[in-house]
């Protein structure tokens, strides 16, 4: 679970931070952007978030919750509500993203690095899954 301060900061002080944050991300290229998530988040971060981004990527493509749920160890609930969450309009970029074959093409290699971010290696079948969605 992620810890956040009970201690809010006001409303201006936090958009500027946020706002900052991703200049910050977007600015960097391929190994700088990776070692820096690498270093800001804790490897469970990490895996939420590869979790979440893939999620919402497989939902996007029509993958039925259920199955996105089983191929990602999300619980049901979770796959549900960012189905009905796509269904009302909401990550409608991701879904831009996913809709458009050559940026389909680059999220799925993204998709791949971010999601063997901070997991190790265990054995040459671990992406299978994701080969058998979207073969070569």
């Amino acid at each position: 679970m992620v810890n956040v301060s009970k201690k809010e900061l006001d409303k201006k002080t936090a958009e500027k931070i946020h706002a900052h944050l991703l200049r910050t991300i977007t600015k960097l290229k391929q190994p700088q952007g990776i070692h820096l998530l690498e270093e800001l988040l804790t490897p469970s971060e990490q895996i939420m978030l590869a979790k979440r981004l893939a999620a919402l990527f497989l939902l996007a493509e029509n993958i039925p919750p259920y199955r996105v749920s089983r191929l990602l160890k999300l619980s049901s609930s979770t796959a549900a509500q960012f189905a009905q969450e796509i269904e009302e309009g909401k990550h409608k970029n991701i879904t831009r993203v996913v809709r458009k074959k050559q940026d389909r093409d680059t999220f799925l290699a993204s998709l791949e690095t971010v999601l063997r971010a901070g997991m190790p290696e265990r054995g040459k079948n671990r992406w299978k899954w994701l080969d058998e969605l979207y073969p070569k």
